[in-house]
């Protein structure tokens, strides 16, 4: 593994998704055929269907790429379940009738307080591949030498990595806050996210909470270094 690839690698692990990118980039313009570049590249793009072409380019590298051919077919049956509730949500459209609007508005408004409460009810028992748990209260700072070189904030994600096999890419939710090099913290809550052989951090700053991967925690009062 070449140096700029595993920086780029580094980057993408530890949530920085647009150093990674652009390390990456840079590495595929001078190797166009290099395998590893590209399966990383679709764990750091934005869209599904950036996702789609870089594993395109892996299979069209390495046809028998097992990580791409299983992601591939993750993202095709996204798109075909996106496709079939587009599809009915235009056929129930087309059977309104004016004289029925009023009803319908009713028995809406009563599916989707149903629908709220079942959703509730359904969020409550779903099994997680991490568990959080509460700690006595650490202090310490949020750390990214790299991220502070390029003017990058580190990101605040909405709950720990469900990663239970290790893929390249895990699913943190929502970004919830960014914050600087050096922020202080207050840590309450951690999770050990077994795919990623890590631990979470539910962070607090001086104002925003969220959850961060361990690289980016450094215990204590001492300033974060410079560079690594």
């Amino acid at each position: 593994m070449t140096d700029k690839l595993q920086k780029a690698v580094k980057a993408i692990k530890a949530g920085d998704r647009e150093r990674g990118k652009r390390l990456l980039s840079s590495l595929i313009k001078s190797e166009p055929q290099n395998e590893a570049a590209w399966l990383w590249l679709s764990a750091a793009v934005d869209t599904p269907n950036q996702k789609r072409q870089c594993l395109k380019k892996v299979l069209q590298i390495n046809p028998e790429n097992e990580q791409a051919k299983r992601a591939l077919s993750r993202l095709s049956q996204s798109a075909r379940t996106t496709t079939k509730a587009k599809s009915g949500s235009k056929k129930r459209k087309k059977s309104l009738v004016p004289v029925l609007m009023l009803l319908i508005v009713l028995a809406c408004s009563v599916l989707c307080i149903a629908s709220r409460f079942l959703s509730t009810q359904r969020s409550s028992s779903i099994q997680h591949s991490y568990s959080i748990e509460n700690i006595e209260t650490r202090t310490g700072r949020l750390c990214c030498t790299a991220c502070a070189e390029e003017n990058q904030p580190i990101k605040l994600w909405e709950h720990p990595a469900e990663n239970p096999t290790g893929d390249l890419v895990s699913e943190r939710g929502r970004i919830v806050g960014y914050v600087v090099h050096n922020t202080r913290i207050s840590v309450t809550k951690q999770a050990w996210v077994e795919g990623e052989k890590r631990f979470y951090y539910y962070v607090i700053t001086s104002d925003q909470t969220g959850w961060v991967s361990q690289p980016f925690v450094r215990w204590g009062s001492d300033p974060c270094p410079l560079f690594d």
